[in-house]
């Protein structure tokens, strides 16, 4: 996927987070319109044992009813005869149970979304050595808590400092905000809340645990 981190550090919430979702989105797009119509892919679905708990559930919102009933038998009956296999074996306890358990680091999504990630923090860190980069990236709203982690990781101690101070300074504003957003919302002065006020506790949400949408082990 492309990048123009200018145009993304615009964003009001975490700039890698929406990347990621924007990967998810056409991954999942594309998944679901494969599996309805092309028998390869819901082979090659089925030998991958699927998707982990959480981008199966994903997958499902992206789906039709008629989507789910092609694509996904496939994969009933290579996870029946896993069990039978497991069954036949005798001892459960001698049986070789990956299959049995999560499996974030087999998911095709969880995949994507690490390699995806490891590209676009490498970009931003690259671009944060430059005096320009610092000062536009001073200007947004920075990154969420867990991506702040990885990128003070991989810069310079100045620009870690520096990342650092600026995400505790975003984090001071929301907290005020915050606090006058709920005055106005107890007193039913809603309507007079600023720009800054309307959304902050999404935003505040964000910062603290990344996006929604991302909010699982996937690294």
């Amino acid at each position: 996927m492309g990048t123009d981190l200018k145009r993304d550090l615009q964003t009001r919430g975490c700039p890698v987070c929406d990347h990621l979702e924007d990967a998810l989105f056409v991954f999942f797009s594309r998944l679901q319109f494969d599996l309805t119509h092309d028998e390869n892919i819901r082979k090659t679905f089925a030998d991958e044992c699927g998707l982990c708990r959480f981008h199966t559930w994903q997958l499902a919102a992206f789906s039709s009813t008629r989507g789910i009933a092609t694509g996904f038998p496939p994969l009933l009956s290579r996870i029946a005869n896993e069990l039978l296999r497991m069954a036949d074996h005798g001892n459960e306890r001698e049986v070789d149970q990956t299959f049995l358990r999560e499996r974030i680091a087999d998911c095709r999504v969880c995949g994507l979304l690490r390699q995806e990630e490891k590209t676009y923090m490498t970009r931003l860190t690259d671009f944060l050595d430059r005096k320009e980069g610092r000062s536009m990236y001073g200007a947004s709203q920075g990154v969420c808590l867990r991506h702040l982690g990885l990128l003070v990781k991989c810069v310079s101690p100045e620009t870690a400092e520096f990342l650092l101070r600026e995400a505790a300074r975003r984090l001071r504003e929301m907290e005020t905000n915050l606090k006058s957003y709920g005055q106005k919302l107890e007193s039913r002065n809603r309507h007079n809340c600023t720009p800054e006020e309307k959304g902050v506790d999404r935003r505040a949400l964000i910062r603290i645990a990344g996006a929604k949408t991302l909010s699982f082990p996937f690294g």
